[in-house]
């Protein structure tokens, strides 16, 4: 038997051994279970037991090798708004469940790298992700803000951050933006 079923299961869970077969090897298959966790190595143990001999329990330890990888899902990679005040959307998600809850925060910074860009703003500028909504897309609106200036059209970027679990998914997860001049 498995010590943890939800990490590894048994093609069998019993071998029958008797006068005619007891020296003919038998297979018992050890599949390590894919869950959608991001939950790390997984240590489970095979127990092995026979009712001949008596008190004879052996221990395998085995490993389940996680799979999951923390990764943010964003739509878009680029925006165009315009100082007329026009719109556009992206979205975001994480690909996997995270153990605790993950605020992202969302800020915009003009291409010299000062923060509060005064071309673009976003709404909102944090989101949140649980476990029951991890996989569900939230949806953030970049509106291009007006100047006075007659000073072209103007480079932006969003910039995501996380906390938790998937702050190091995060580390260059750039929006680039483009606010249109209308002076």
């Amino acid at each position: 038997s498995t010590s943890n079923s939800n990490e590894a299961s048994l093609s069998l869970n019993s071998l029958v051994f008797s006068t005619g077969n007891w020296s003919t090897e038998q297979t018992v298959v050890i599949t390590g279970v894919d869950d959608s966790k991001i939950d790390g190595n997984q240590p489970f143990n095979i127990e092995i037991s026979s009712s001949y001999l008596v008190d004879s329990t052996e221990k395998i330890s085995m490993v389940n090798y996680d799979n999951e990888t923390r990764k943010i899902i964003i739509s878009k990679t680029n925006i165009n708004t315009t100082e007329a005040g026009s719109t556009e959307t992206f979205t975001v998600a994480l690909s996997q469940e995270p153990s605790s809850d993950v605020k992202i925060t969302i800020e915009v910074y003009d291409i010299n790298l000062n923060s509060s860009s005064s071309e673009a703003s976003v709404n909102p500028t944090s989101l949140t992700f649980t476990s029951s909504n991890y996989s569900t897309a939230q949806t953030v609106t970049v509106t291009g803000i007006d100047d006075i200036y007659d000073d072209g059209d103007q480079n932006y970027y969003i910039q995501l951050s996380g906390d938790g679990e998937f702050s190091s998914s995060l580390l260059n997860e750039k929006i680039m933006g483009t606010n249109a001049d209308n002076d």
